[in-house]
C-alpha cells in the first residue's frame, strides 16, 4: 500500500483515505457532506462535482474548448458567418460527454447558491506556459479587451495554489488571474467534496 499516505480517523472510525494527497470518498460519505445536503444535490450531481476535481476535468474541458466542431449545426453557422473554408474546424470526437457536462452544470448552479463570498471578494486562477494574446490588452471597436473561457473555469481562494498551477515556481512562464467576485457572480465552492480539499476550489 505504498500509494496510501495516511488514514484520517474521526472518533476511531475510518472516514477517508488520502492517496498521494488525493482524498477518496465513498458514495455514502460524499452524500453525507453538509454542502451536498444543503444544495440538494442528487447522487449524479454530487458524483460529477467530485469527479471534476480529479483527472476527468481535462477530458470534459478539452471537448468544450474545441467547440464548435466541423459538421455540427453550430460549426456550420460559424463557418458561414466567417465565410471560411469547409473542414477548417476539428471533427467531433466520439464522446462529447454531453450528459456529464449537463449534470455538472446543474451541480455548479446549485452549489453556487450556497457558496460564501470569499474573504476579500477575490479568487485566483493560475495558467502555465501560456502567453496572453493581444486581444487581452488592445481594445476592439467596441472598446473591449478580454478573453472567453469556453470550458469550466477552476479558481482558488488561495494565491499560493494559483502560483503552483502557473508553473512559475518551476521556472516556467506563468500567468495569474485575479478575479473580483460577489453575490451575483459567484461559482461553486468545491473544497468540501473535492479530491484535493486543500486547493480551496471555486468552480465557474
Amino acid at each position: 500500500f505504498d500509494c496510501i499516505d495516511r488514514i484520517v480517523k474521526e472518533d476511531g472510525v475510518k472516514q477517508v483515505t488520502l492517496m498521494q494527497g488525493r482524498r477518496r470518498l465513498s458514495l455514502r460519505n460524499l452524500m453525507d457532506i453538509p454542502a451536498v445536503k444543503e444544495a440538494g444535490l442528487s447522487v449524479q450531481e454530487a458524483v460529477q462535482a467530485y469527479q471534476y476535481t480529479g483527472p476527468l476535468f481535462q477530458s470534459w474541458n478539452d471537448v468544450l474548448r474545441k467547440m464548435p466542431f466541423n459538421g455540427t449545426s453550430a460549426g456550420d453557422r460559424l463557418m458561414k458567418k466567417a465565410n471560411a473554408q469547409p473542414n477548417t474546424l476539428e471533427s467531433a470526437p466520439k464522446n462529447l460527454y454531453t450528459t456529464s457536462v449537463l449534470v455538472l452544470v446543474s451541480s455548479v448552479l446549485k452549489l453556487s447558491r450556497h457558496t460564501r463570498i470569499p474573504e476579500g471578494r477575490t479568487v485566483f486562477r493560475g495558467l502555465g506556459r501560456m502567453r496572453l494574446g493581444s486581444e487581452w490588452f488592445n481594445k476592439d471597436t467596441r472598446g473591449v479587451s478580454s478573453g472567453v473561457e469556453l470550458g469550466f473555469m477552476s479558481t482558488t481562494q488561495k494565491r499560493s495554489v494559483a502560483m503552483e498551477y502557473s508553473g512559475f515556481k518551476g521556472g516556467d512562464m506563468g500567468t495569474i488571474f485575479e478575479f473580483g467576485v460577489g453575490a451575483v457572480d459567484l461559482g461553486a465552492q468545491l473544497d468540501s467534496l473535492s479530491q484535493y480539499p486543500g486547493e480551496g476550489e471555486i468552480l465557474f
